[in-house]
């Protein structure tokens, strides 16, 4: 087994330890959408998130959730620890919990997790107003094929008309020759 499988193993096993003082103390619905029970879970996955280097996958299998759980929990952590005080209480107290117990396993510290956050924001506003950009010159590029191809079939249209008015130009031309003459 290699080294980072033992300590994912150690870390895992730790996860599990603290989720369950959490409900122990606390019997944490994890199916439950009341709004208790939502972010003491959010705050769990989150603290976990933060803390140790486990997957997405394995940090969600703790509560019996998958990788977009955790993702989605992450996500909502930004919004809901700035507006709301339940909230903000209950990640701090989590977060001691989880940092304390998963310490030896943590990647970084709290002041480079929050500076990655904002680099991560920023560069996510970024992408976002590429991709905006990038779907309205497809908008315009789309309507730019459609002029273009009118102005071809518009452009067939003048040639043949050209076409018919030199033919009849010509024989005009050829009438007025042989009556002149």
């Amino acid at each position: 087994m290699k080294q980072k499988d033992f300590s994912d193993l150690t870390q895992k096993k730790l996860a599990i330890k603290i989720w369950s003082n959490l409900n122990k103390d606390k019997h944490i619905s994890l199916t439950s959408r009341k709004r208790e029970y939502v972010i003491y879970r959010h705050s769990f996955l989150t603290a976990m998130r933060k803390h140790s280097t486990m997957s997405l996958s394995e940090i969600g299998s703790i509560l019996d959730k998958d990788h977009s759980s955790v993702l989605h929990a992450c996500n909502k952590h930004e919004i809901s620890y700035r507006f709301d005080r339940d909230y903000k209480t209950v990640y701090y107290q989590i977060d001691e919990i989880v940092a304390t117990t998963m310490a030896p396993y943590s990647l970084m510290d709290e002041h480079m997790y929050d500076e990655y956050m904002d680099r991560n924001k920023d560069i996510r506003e970024r992408l976002m107003k590429l991709a905006k950009r990038n779907r309205e010159l497809i908008t315009i590029n789309k309507h730019l094929k459609l002029e273009n191809e009118r102005v071809v079939i518009e452009n067939e249209f003048v040639k043949k008309q050209s076409r018919i008015v030199s033919d009849d130009l010509y024989a005009l031309k050829a009438k007025i020759t042989s009556v002149a003459w």
